[in-house]
């Protein structure tokens, strides 16, 4: 399935289909029982910078949607029992505090590496996923093994609703080749091996490797989690508050779970109404000249949030003060 960066590995929609099942089964039959990969590792000779720097503007221009993107990834991810067993055993995410420093210590991870010149080694991005590969490291040896398979679901958990659901989220589908393509890059740097790499393909067969990812391992897992689920999202959702104060965990799960596929559910009014806005301020965001001025102010916000949580995080204080006292 390997193609040369920015080309169409996938001439119509059939070979996609054909392409993404093959990744998907090598990825869930063989990739349980295949470790991360520990050893150093250089830029891939398939390197392309120029699609990588368009992946970089993907996220500058979009970050808003892209980081409920990235959370609801999140969300779903914990509905994966081995996912699940990791955090819980790791115990940096068992609380709204505990959560809130663990994943803002992740999205300060992940700017670092969309805003870092991925070719130098000396960058700030690449020394952040030197970090993560010794935090991976570290996991794999105190609480088991972190496989090839857990490493590719992860791997979606950062955009895979981005190219599954970009309607619903309210992101433009023109220019996520460059956006797959970095987190090819990305997902090789921290140890996935390209036979496992979710994004290996182009956009076509990436988008319908993520959908069956969803098909197999999301859908059935937020529609019947695991024990814990509603525990551990709760915590991270209510962690998340200072950076996205809209947010409420019912409204949040049941967004992802029409994002997985899954009938809707009707809420109580509060959630229902929560989740509506949401859903609302998203699909706002992909209408045409309304976007031009909303998408704008919408990233403006996000990134000045950003800043306060990296400099001066009253509002978590205010919502954990009992934490950091």
């Amino acid at each position: 399935m390997d193609s040369p960066p920015g080309s169409i590995c996938c001439a119509d929609n059939e070979s996609a289909e054909r392409k993404a099942s093959a990744l998907v089964e090598c990825i869930m039959n063989e990739g349980k029982d295949v470790p991360l990969d520990e050893a150093p590792v250089l830029l891939p000779g398939w390197y392309n910078h120029s699609l990588v720097t368009r992946g970089q503007e993907y996220f500058t221009s979009n970050i808003f949607c892209i980081m409920a993107a990235k959370l609801s990834g999140l969300v779903g991810l914990l509905s994966v029992p081995s996912i699940l067993k990791i955090l819980m055993d790791t115990n940096k995410s068992s609380s709204p505090p505990k959560a809130y420093k663990r994943y803002m210590e992740t999205i300060n991870h992940m700017i670092e590496w969309y805003q870092s010149d991925l070719r130098n080694p000396n960058s700030k991005g690449r020394k952040s996923i030197l970090n993560v590969r010794r935090l991976h490291s570290a996991a794999n040896m105190k609480i088991g093994r972190i496989t090839q398979k857990d490493l590719a679901i992860t791997q979606f958990g950062f955009i895979g609703f981005a190219l599954t659901c970009p309607e619903v989220l309210g992101l433009p589908q023109s220019g996520q080749e460059g956006l797959v393509h970095f987190w090819r890059v990305i997902g090789h740097l921290i140890g996935i091996k390209d036979r496992y790499n979710l994004f290996q393909g182009c956009k076509k067969c990436s988008t319908a490797a993520c959908k069956m990812i969803v098909e197999k391992v999301y859908g059935p897992g937020t529609e019947s989690p695991p024990e814990h689920y509603n525990e551990m999202t709760d915590s991270l959702l209510k962690g998340m508050w200072p950076v996205m104060p809209i947010i409420n965990p019912v409204a949040y799960r049941e967004m992802v779970r029409r994002m997985c596929g899954l009938s809707p559910k009707q809420l109580p009014w509060l959630p229902q109404t929560l989740l509506n806005v949401q859903l609302t301020i998203h699909k706002l965001a992909s209408v045409q000249l309304l976007n031009l001025v909303l998408v704008p102010y919408l990233n403006f916000q996000m990134w000045l949030t950003l800043f306060f949580q990296r400099t001066a995080p009253f509002l978590a204080f205010i919502a954990f003060h009992d934490f950091w006292t």
